[in-house]
């Protein structure tokens, strides 16, 4: 996604403090030509600009008092700065069990980031599997003409002109932009979230869409493009309730792994876990 230099970046849209930073004054520097690294150093606490610059080319760690500054020249909350500090000490716990646990802490810490939809939008988001595909595609390397593209990649039966309504309706709803390149990006803090407890039509029928197209898929990908597994189990309804909120935070963190992947993305995947009472149901 391009960065939106007119917005204040969010620290809870990093998991790196380098990232963060950089972003952070890139946007100082759009709304002020004659803001310097040397007047961003000073912002921060520090006296010369020599830290800071060897921090944004990645050549030493961040420290406490870089925290601190930022914190403070921010007006940060306790939450934010708790958060700061997480990011930071990452770069710095090369032990991959101290990072999960630190990232365990991170991903309760942020907001959960949604966008909030009428009825009207989410019974059109949720009418076809291809309108959340389109969106999550606009993460990868797609060439102009956008909805040709999408086309072609996703194969048959999806055509170009399914794409475009899909685009239309995405930037209607206020999740994408079309920028002056003619290429659509997600805008920022856009995640939908469905709230409804109750069976409903939509949703049902959206699940029965995508497990359709997971059929289908299925005929062609080689066995590396694809993760199955099938489990039944005896659970009480307490645990039934605990298991889901297991499955609810493995969505979750698998999501968050889009944020936090700098690598170019190669593929889009669709994520669909089932835990269903297999007694109690009508022929």
């Amino acid at each position: 996604m391009s960065k939106d230099l007119n917005k204040e970046p969010s620290i809870f849209d990093f998991i790196d403090v380098v990232d963060f930073l950089t972003e952070l004054l890139a946007y100082r520097q759009n709304k002020n030509s004659a803001y310097s690294l040397r007047a961003f150093s000073k912002h921060l606490g520090f006296d010369h600009p020599s830290y800071l610059s060897r921090l944004l080319q990645r050549n030493t760690d961040p420290k406490d008092e870089l925290v601190e500054g930022l914190s403070s020249h921010l007006n940060y909350s306790e939450q934010e700065k708790k958060y700061l500090l997480g990011i930071s000490a990452l770069s710095r716990l090369p032990n991959a069990r101290q990072r999960g646990i630190i990232l365990e802490n991170l991903f309760s810490l942020r907001p959960e980031a949604h966008k909030e939809l009428d009825a009207l939008h989410i019974v059109q988001f949720l009418h076809s599997w291809l309108h959340t595909t389109v969106l999550e595609m606009l993460s990868l390397d797609i060439r102009v003409p956008v909805a040709k593209n999408i086309a072609d990649r996703l194969g048959y039966p999806v055509t170009a002109e399914q794409v475009e309504h899909s685009l239309n309706l995405l930037q209607h709803m206020g999740l994408i932009e079309k920028t002056n390149a003619d290429v659509f990006v997600r805008i920022r803090g856009t995640r939908i979230k469905w709230s409804g407890e109750q069976p409903n039509a939509s949703v049902l029928r959206f699940h029965r869409l995508v497990l359709q197209r997971v059929q289908q898929q299925l005929r062609y990908l080689p066995f590396d493009k694809r993760d199955l597994r099938s489990s039944s189990v005896c659970l009480s309804n307490a645990n039934y309730k605990k298991a889901s909120e297991i499955l609810k935070e493995a969505h979750r963190k698998i999501l968050d792994l889009n944020e936090g992947d700098k690598n170019p993305k190669d593929e889009i995947y669709v994520l669909s876990t089932q835990l269903v009472a297999m007694s109690g149901g009508q022929e």
